[in-house]
């Protein structure tokens, strides 16, 4: 049963009121129908969310040929797809809607054009084409909420969604910077075909050496932002860009004048520079997604269940247009 966000209607009871500011809905029929007709059923009430989830049956899996994964189709897309601005990834270009495995196709080398005299024969040149594919890793997450705690607090549960998002959002960005692998995507830091840095004794001359790369292949200075952890942030802010300068290398929020966001969730000691419009970051909620609500799996205890499943992936476009310095020190 998917409850449709909505404002509550002044028509229902105090509770139904009540129940209707948690979930969001109060607008086809009194919140008591839903409910009552939820216990009956043993259904839990799912609430949709911006950010998304994804609900799956253990039974069949798409990672197992002969268990569903025949199933599962792929689908090519294009950058009519891509959506800018999604502040979680910083700046990454985000797609949403994902069900499938996508594949995204991209120039790996392009065409060469060449000046020829009059009547020269052109010289042919092919691009070489390469793709990235996107498919979900499965980012979750389970907590309970006893009934006391709501009755005592009844900002408990809009804290706890709040909580959750934030855990979302912090996970993302782990997956996003890291080096992943296995079960979580592959991030910035694990990534193949990126620039690998010596970050011992970083100074400002490793910091040209990071973004030279990234320019050379294309990559725009415009859009490049660095990402470290709070103890890279540190020492590069207490570290003169030039002996003399009195300039930190981390000026400002920057660096060498691009963005420089310290994260917690950046690998330890290491520092990424990357032209963040080279990094997709796939949504897989295609498939109802939702935080889920469970009051009645454990009716007799009163206890409360919450639940988010998001397919996540991230893809890097063009890996020379990341960098990434390790060991810095």
């Amino acid at each position: 049963m998917i409850i449709t966000p909505s404002i509550p209607n002044a028509a229902h009871t105090p509770s139904e009121q009540r129940i209707a500011q948690l979930l969001g809905r109060a607008d086809a029929y009194p919140l008591g129908h839903y409910f009552s007709r939820a216990a009956a059923s043993g259904e839990p009430i799912k609430v949709p969310l911006p950010a998304q989830a994804l609900t799956m049956r253990r039974d069949l899996s798409a990672s197992v040929a002969s268990g569903g994964g025949y199933l599962v189709g792929t689908k090519t897309t294009g950058p009519a797809s891509f959506i800018e601005g999604y502040d979680a990834f910083a700046d990454a270009l985000v797609m949403t809607g994902l069900s499938s495995p996508t594949v995204i196709p991209r120039v790996a080398t392009q065409p060469s054009g060449y000046w020829i005299a009059e009547g020269a024969s052109i010289t042919e040149s092919q691009p070489v084409f390469g793709s990235v594919t996107l498919a979900p890793h499965w980012l979750c997450l389970y907590l309970q909420l006893s009934r006391q705690l709501s009755l005592q607090s009844p900002e408990a549960e809009p804290i706890i969604i709040a909580t959750i998002a934030e855990s979302f959002r912090l996970s993302l960005m782990t997956a996003l910077l890291g080096v992943g692998g296995g079960a979580q995507p592959r991030g910035l830091a694990g990534t193949t075909g990126v620039n690998a840095i010596n970050g011992a004794g970083f100074d400002a001359g490793d910091a040209r050496d990071m973004f030279e790369p990234i320019l050379a292949a294309g990559g725009r200075l415009d859009r490049i932002r660095c990402f470290g952890p709070p103890a890279v942030w540190k020492l590069l802010a207490a570290r003169e860009f030039s002996t003399g300068s009195g300039r930190p290398i981390a000026d400002k929020g920057t660096i060498e004048g691009q963005p420089f966001a310290p994260v917690a969730q950046a690998p330890a000691s290491t520092l990424i520079a990357a032209d963040m419009g080279r990094v997709v970051v796939g949504i897989f909620d295609g498939l109802a997604a939702s935080l889920e609500v469970d009051p009645y799996s454990d009716f007799r205890s009163g206890v409360v269940a919450y639940r988010l499943l998001v397919g996540v992936d991230i893809g890097v476009l063009t890996p020379a247009a990341v960098s990434v310095a390790t060991s810095v020190s």
